[in-house]
């Protein structure tokens, strides 16, 4: 499933409907159709954007001690949605077990010491493969991107 999660798009939330059963026995799911989520308290607010796992999860060995679901209004930089895991370890072991795990793991580069891959989509493109963006996405980009970060 963390295979899933790193391609970055809807695949990761119906798989997580497919599996909620036992999802839903480590933290809080909630469903609408063929998806699921995390059911963080409020997006909105820091603090209440999490929801803390109550099982020992690990994916390659590294604990998984939480989900974490958050948005941010940007205003002409954008509107911003984050969401992701928070795992215990060392930066570099974490790195090092977790990238055979990721989608596309040859394109993800160390930029300024955050492990990083970047798409952005313009108006109805397709996703294109790009470097690390220099500036905010705005409101005529749509960016998806996966961070590996302290």
């Amino acid at each position: 499933m963390f295979r899933d999660f790193t391609v970055c798009d809807a695949g990761f939330f119906r798989n997580l409907n497919r599996d909620a059963d036992a999802w839903s026995k480590i933290a809080p799911i909630k469903s609408r159709g063929d998806i699921s989520w995390f059911n963080v308290p409020d997006r909105n607010t820091e603090g209440a954007n999490q929801v803390q796992f109550n099982d020992s999860s690990s994916v390659a060995g590294t604990p998984l001690l939480a989900y974490f679901d958050e948005y941010s209004n940007l205003g002409d930089m954008g509107d911003y949605f984050y969401w992701g895991f928070l795992v215990k370890g060392q930066f570099a072991d974490v790195v090092e077990k977790l990238r055979p795990f990721v989608h596309d793991d040859r394109r993800l580069r160390n930029k300024d010491g955050v492990w990083v891959r970047t798409e952005v989509k313009v108006l109805n493109s397709r996703w294109l493969k790009i470097d690390a963006p220099n500036e905010a996405p705005g409101r005529t980009r749509t960016e998806r991107v996966l961070l590996i970060e302290q």
